[in-house]
């Protein structure tokens, strides 16, 4: 019997949208088989939206829900609300599952885990990789810390095996 599969879209929303596309298979960890940050808020992400969900149509998107009483400065950054609801929107037309994360879903992975599984993104990097050139990595950072944390909030076998085995021993 062949192995099913999830592909999951995970979004970290903003200014600046990181963005990740992992494969989760029944049986092997889950696997980053792109990534990338989208400049230009709001209209930036519409118009990538337009031209590559329905291509890479996942079956499930991860949204980092954006919550405004945390309190990001003065300047608050609401056009990841706007990109929530665009995602929510585009999700339920497709067919496709949404899941808002809260922040604190980011205990579950840190930049250490990326950093020790190979997927940590360093300001460098960013600075240089043609899919992000922005000023550094964090938003990509997080939208596969939120990938991860999923993985492991649904106790995925294979990967809590092979990325975390202290906790499956």
């Amino acid at each position: 019997m062949a192995s099913v599969s999830e592909t999951i879209w995970s979004c970290d929303p903003g200014g600046t949208t990181g963005w990740s596309l992992w494969e989760l298979p029944d049986d092997s960890p889950i696997m980053r088989l792109d990534y990338g940050a989208i400049k230009g808020g709001f209209l930036g992400y519409l118009f990538w939206m337009e031209r590559n969900l329905a291509v890479l149509r996942p079956s499930l998107i991860i949204f980092e829900r954006f919550n405004p009483d945390l309190g990001y400065g003065k300047a608050k950054d609401y056009e990841a609300l706007e990109i929530q609801g665009s995602a929510r929107t585009a999700a339920s037309a497709l067919g496709i599952d949404i899941v808002l994360h809260d922040t604190n879903m980011k205990a579950l992975c840190h930049d250490d885990d990326l950093k020790r599984l190979g997927f940590y993104i360093t300001p460098a990097q960013a600075k240089v990789d043609p899919a992000i050139l922005h000023t550094d990595g964090r938003d990509v950072n997080d939208s596969e810390i939120h990938a991860l944390a999923h993985a492991k909030a649904i106790d995925h076998e294979p990967t809590m095996t092979a990325f975390w085995p202290e906790i499956t021993l």
